[in-house]
């Protein structure tokens, strides 16, 4: 079995940057009926460059490995469009060039948008179908629902207000609002209120880590700042304050930023919660007795009616190829069932405490072990979950491998400093598996 990789294709970059001239010098055409550039167009044309490669870069559409099925192709061309026409339009207000044409902008990428679909269904069609990797993604167990938190949800609205309020305040002497801007101010909230349950910021399982939250709300103002950017460039919004909108943005993130931390600290169960350190919290944590394991190993010989093996390997076979032939030499997958078997890819405790005590007999998880808090209590509450005799696999990287990775990633006289800056208190980087366990 092979090792499958998401290497970057630079074919797929040197089409895609053709594909963007042609919709961009054809969108020229139809609006000045000249391929040739005006200064203007021609500054806008090295924006779209910069602009398109960095969201390329960030989405990873160039990794070939990434396209795995035609719905999950459109998805990521569709969200390659999206970020583009954002980050234009952000681009477009912040430096106030309302000159620049929207029909050019957003033409531009929505050509790119139907070329980019229509060339990978032709391909897809006649020669790719045989070559695209299926990501088989129905083993995988879902994150749970969100447990959203009333408070942070009314308090976040409060501040929102009063953000903007103080913003006009502090640029007009007043609270009262000028004409038109009590129609702003419900606009603000309906991206407000989009972003925030995109972003999900309101979700108490955030707070298992205090900068998990504010990361949230930190994504969710971004994500406001270039939602109303668009809006102000494509209805031409531009006699609203800037300052008032943006201003009031940052304010809010600056609010958030205490008051959710208030609320990790005195209102939230996980704020509250703390590691297990020592052997008389781990017998209060587990309280239960050891349960003979011969009965269970007794059931365990026996063959389920549907084995979990095949589960494993369509999970496996796309993250890691390898480790499933390890597993797989390790453990009798074929005396294990899939309804004994939970197989999770999530770095929330929260995901393991809602499976049932003593119900598994193999649990996967597939995210890093490294990235949860709490890590006695996360192996602990996976102790509970399992029957006598069975399975746990993790995935986790050592220090001796994060450093030698850490090290054949930047020049060596970098690499001492970075290491010694970063490793003291940043979470490692995602790590793939090696060729051989």
């Amino acid at each position: 079995m092979t090792k499958k990789t998401s290497h970057f294709s630079f074919r797929l970059l040197a089409l895609d940057f053709n594909l963007l001239n042609i919709s961009f010098f054809l969108m020229n055409y139809w609006k000045r009926g000249t391929f040739v550039l005006s200064p203007m167009e021609l500054k806008l044309l090295v924006a779209f460059y910069f602009i398109w490669l960095i969201v390329s870069l960030l989405i990873k559409k160039f990794h070939f490995g990434f396209y795995t099925g035609y719905r999950d192709v459109i998805l990521l061309f569709t969200k390659s469009a999206v970020f583009n026409a954002y980050s234009i339009s952000f681009m477009v207000v912040f430096m106030g060039l309302p000159a620049f044409s929207r029909l050019h902008i957003f033409g531009t990428c929505a050509l790119l948008f139907l070329m980019n679909i229509a060339i990978f269904s032709i391909y897809f069609v006649s020669i790719g179908r045989t070559e695209i990797v299926r990501l088989r993604k129905e083993g995988i167990e879902a994150k749970g629902r969100p447990r959203l938190s009333i408070f942070l949800i009314i308090t976040d609205f409060l501040l929102m207000t009063l953000s903007f309020f103080v913003i006009n305040y502090y640029k007009r002497g007043t609270f009262l609002l000028p004409p038109h801007y009590e129609k702003l101010i419900l606009v603000v909230y309906g991206v407000w209120f989009i972003t925030s349950f995109i972003t999900g910021k309101f979700d108490k399982r955030k707070f298992e880590n205090y900068f998990y939250g504010i990361a949230s709300c930190t994504k969710a103002v971004i994500l406001m700042t270039v939602i109303m950017s668009f809006l102000i460039f494509a209805l031409r919004l531009f006699y609203f304050s800037r300052g008032q909108i943006f201003g009031s943005f940052l304010m809010l993130l600056a609010g958030e930023v205490v008051i959710y931390y208030l609320y990790f600290i005195l209102g939230s169960d996980r704020g509250r919660e703390r590691d297990i350190e020592t052997f008389d919290q781990m017998k209060d944590f587990l309280q239960q007795q050891g349960l003979p394991v011969e009965k269970e190993m007794e059931d365990a010989g026996t063959l389920p009616a549907v084995p979990v093996k095949e589960k494993v390997y369509h999970v496996l076979d796309f993250f890691n190829p390898w480790l499933f032939d390890f597993i797989d030499n390790s453990i009798a997958l074929s005396k294990i069932s899939r309804a004994d078997t939970a197989i999770l890819s999530t770095d929330d405790i929260f995901n393991v405490k809602t499976l049932d005590n003593n119900s598994l007999r193999l649990f996967i998880n597939l995210h890093k072990t490294n990235d949860i808090r709490w890590v006695n209590r996360y192996f602990l509450k996976i102790y509970k979950k399992l029957k006598n005799g069975g399975y746990f696999i993790g995935n986790a990287e050592t220090i001796e491998l994060h450093r030698k990775r850490f090290f054949a990633r930047y020049p060596k006289y970098f690499a001492e400093i970075f290491y010694v800056i970063l490793s003291n208190g940043g979470r490692t980087l995602d790590y793939k598996f090696p060729e051989s366990a």
